[in-house]
């Protein structure tokens, strides 16, 4: 198997094995990937290098699919739809990808931790992009206020998340922030929010 070959097997088995064990060791990388350890020493320096590589490319698939969502709903002026998508992919996406949300929010303060805010708050075309269809679909004329739209919902999908990260220190609201009531009341409840609050604007 060449390099480039082994390389790709190694962030691949590493992403797999994350969706189930967010504290993967370097030796269960190694077995499910029919390699020995130093094979991951040798193609990335260290397991923590392997998990940033997993992690970027994590990120750069949920702005490529935000994006979609966002295109696909640009000429609808439903901005229930738009929220509605939004909330429901991004959750879906983190949920399916849990151990990578679990490395990267335990890196908080860190390059790699801050690569998701970094990608979705610093002046980016793909955040402005993001913030232009929510401007357009809610008719808020005040370009501040549609932002703070727009931090109002990733506050309300990352803020859960940390609690089902701890979910051996807070199991019963871990579950109640995995299951689709959660989903369904917590987008009524901030639409409802956003909604009211353009109504007396």
């Amino acid at each position: 198997m060449k390099g480039e070959a082994v390389r790709q097997k190694l962030i691949t088995v590493t992403r797999t094995l994350l969706k189930t064990n967010p504290v993967v060791t370097v030796k269960e990388i190694a077995d499910a990937s029919y390699l020995n350890v130093a094979s991951i020493k040798y193609y990335f320096g260290s397991k923590d290098k392997l998990l940033n590589v997993v992690c970027e490319q994590f990120v750069d698939e949920l702005k490529e699919g935000m994006v979609q969502v966002a295109d696909l709903n640009k000429l609808d002026t439903d901005f229930r739809l738009l929220f509605d998508e939004t909330i429901r992919f991004i959750k879906g996406k983190i949920t399916e990808n849990y151990g990578v949300m679990y490395y990267l929010l335990g890196k908080i303060g860190t390059e790699i931790g801050d690569i998701l805010l970094e990608a979705f708050f610093s002046s980016t075309e793909f955040a402005t992009k993001l913030i232009d269809v929510i401007q357009l679909t809610t008719k808020i004329q005040e370009r501040k206020r549609v932002e703070v739209i727009y931090t109002m919902i990733f506050a309300s999908i990352i803020f859960p998340l940390r609690f089902k990260t701890k979910s051996l220190k807070y199991p019963e609201y871990a579950e109640f922030v995995k299951s689709e009531q959660f989903n369904n009341l917590l987008i009524e409840e901030i639409y409802k929010l956003i909604t009211n609050k353009n109504e007396n604007i």
